[in-house]
């Protein structure tokens, strides 16, 4: 389905996963710049995140590109709500959601879209991920080292999930969770007293949120120094840029420093986004500009 205005075009599509789910996405494109071939792929990240979750985000960022020739492709990955029931290939439907994700399988979504996009001549492509999404592109791009359309990575508001994590927990409710989890599956649900967040989530999920050195654990914001921190961050080949708010809560320690340690690690360009927030609410225009900025110079 496609609807058109004088400038923008905005089509409704299915992503097929090597897998067989069917990732819901939304695709914003320029009519009257038939020949660009520039695209930018939007991973949202966790929680109740979702391609409708910020609508004026979404819909902020798409405007700003799409007047300057850049595309736009979102869509919903498997992490996408809390609990989220997803078609299959096979006719079928599964249950998904961040309640009961596997980041690592986030590559399989990433390269479906990336699969679409060339299957839709699009050569010049610069990856964006909010969040998680954050994660999800670094884990991604550990195992694609190289791929020639993808001509950069855009990381936004990434964040110290595993301190976040177990900052819920005191040794005794943390010892007590830990019990439980030895002795459950991973698709169990973890009762609310031993998870004291604001959302349902099962064993599975919940001991790669609170294990260090997992696959979550990218950004490590509070441990810096211990051996393998950064791991999988540093070991991205790809170019990158970074984008924080300036009252993002999610490094825990300050946005300023948390750019310093990155800028560290590997050669980047970087911009700290004045008043904005994990979700940059109220801040989507200084956002779409930022992003903008950071494709048009890969």
């Amino acid at each position: 389905m496609k609807i058109q205005n004088n400038r923008l075009v905005l089509e409704h599509l299915s992503l097929t996963t090597s897998d067989g789910l069917l990732l819901p996405g939304l695709h914003y494109s320029n009519p009257s710049m038939s020949s660009t071939k520039k695209l930018l792929i939007y991973v949202h990240g966790a929680g109740s995140s979702s391609i409708l979750r910020w609508p004026k985000l979404t819909n902020t960022l798409a405007d700003k590109l799409t007047s300057a020739s850049v595309d736009m492709l979102t869509f919903n990955n498997r992490g996408a709500g809390y609990i989220t029931k997803f078609d299959t290939t096979k006719g079928k439907s599964v249950i998904g959601g961040m309640s009961y994700e596997n980041i690592s399988e986030s590559e399989l979504d990433i390269e479906a879209a990336l699969n679409w996009a060339k299957q839709n001549n699009y050569t010049d492509i610069c990856l964006y991920g909010h969040s998680t999404g954050a994660n999800k592109l670094v884990l991604w791009a550990n195992i694609h080292k190289s791929n020639k359309n993808v001509k950069g990575l855009i990381l936004s508001a990434g964040g110290d999930d595993v301190s976040l994590q177990l900052s819920r927990y005191n040794p005794t409710l943390l010892g007590r969770l830990e019990k439980f989890m030895k002795n459950s599956t991973p698709k169990q649900i973890v009762p609310i007293e031993l998870f004291p967040g604001d959302h349902p989530i099962s064993v599975g999920s919940l001991k790669e949120l609170i294990t260090q050195n997992s696959n979550y654990d990218v950004f490590p914001f509070r441990r810096p120094d211990e051996k393998n921190a950064f791991k999988l961050f540093k070991a991205v080949e790809y170019p990158l840029s970074i984008i924080y708010g300036s009252d993002d809560f999610g490094t825990i320690i300050p946005t300023e420093e948390a750019v310093k340690v990155l800028r560290s690690l590997k050669p980047c360009k970087a911009k700290i986004i004045p008043n904005a927030d994990h979700s940059y609410n109220n801040r989507e225009t200084d956002l779409a500009a930022a992003v903008l900025e950071c494709v048009l110079s890969k």
